[in-house]
């Protein structure tokens, strides 16, 4: 334990908080502004999908968010499910991918403050890259929804093919659930990587991506569960309950991507310091 702290003293030192939080406010409210886009969007497209379980997706749901933000879900998409709307799906994929593409703008622009990088692109390039970001992220995140939807039917499949053995059974739970983290957690690589306006490489962002993975789960966990069984918020907020749950879960999500970000910056400055003075003694 002493190593560790060893280790990560000098990372808790240079961790500024008060940044923290006005870097995780602001993006918190541009991730409200693309949340309802963003879901109606994937919900929709959720409804085309053949054979989709509705019923394992909201109990999946609903062990990660607070009770109050999954009834707002749960609305969309049972709405979504029985009034499937081409122009809607269309309508919603381009909102989604304009709003999203300004919570990734505010990403990179936190970034850029971080590891104290000029932006030098141009304000078309900018938006471009956060527009495909904001497409990726939406077809790796329906990528894992077909995965979990189909995922029985391959466990069937296999099963007959293979033979019924205990331990292939346990690989492929374990596959199954883990394929939507380490998806996560690529996600957030590329965005560390690709995002700053700087040469930083796939390995240099891997310990944020991970931090940011870890905190997003935890705090989602942490925050479902404190406010499904300690936070009375209907007697505190009445009928807008349900929102303030969900912007709140927003914002400690924000948190956890800055936290990840900042880790890399973090690193990057000690590794930079780290090298000049080498060179100073050489």
């Amino acid at each position: 334990m002493q190593k560790i702290w060893l280790v990560l003293k000098p990372l808790v030192k240079q961790f500024n908080v008060p940044d923290l939080y006005s870097r995780t406010a602001e993006m918190a409210f541009y991730l409200t502004i693309s949340i309802f886009p963003s879901m109606i969007f994937i919900i929709c497209a959720m409804a085309y999908i053949p054979d989709v379980n509705l019923i394992h997706m909201q109990a999946s749901l609903a062990q990660l968010i607070p009770n109050e933000a999954f009834m707002i879900v749960k609305v969309l998409i049972d709405s979504a499910v029985e009034n499937r709307s081409v122009h809607l799906l269309l309508f919603s994929f381009m909102l989604a991918t304009w709003t999203f593409s300004k919570a990734v703008k505010s990403m990179i622009k936190g970034q850029n403050m971080a590891f104290e990088f000029e932006e030098k692109r141009s304000f078309l390039r900018l938006n471009l890259i956060c527009i495909v970001y904001a497409i990726g992220f939406f077809i790796i995140t329906l990528l894992c929804i077909i995965f979990l939807v189909y995922g029985d039917k391959l466990s069937i499949l296999f099963r007959e093919v293979i033979g019924d053995f205990f331990i292939l059974n346990v690989l492929y739970n374990i596959v199954r659930y883990l394929l939507p983290v380490l998806a996560m957690t690529y996600i957030f690589i590329n965005l560390f990587t690709l995002g700053p306006c700087g040469d930083l490489t796939f390995k240099q962002c891997i310990p944020g991506a991970i931090t940011t993975t870890i905190s997003w789960l935890i705090f989602s966990l942490i925050y479902s569960y404190y406010a499904n069984y300690f936070f009375q918020s209907k007697e505190i907020y009445g009928s807008i309950s349900s929102i303030i749950i969900l912007l709140t879960w927003l914002y400690f999500c924000g948190m956890a991507i800055t936290i990840g970000y900042k880790l890399n910056a973090i690193i990057y400055h000690q590794e930079k310091a780290r090298k000049k003075s080498e060179s100073r003694v050489v």
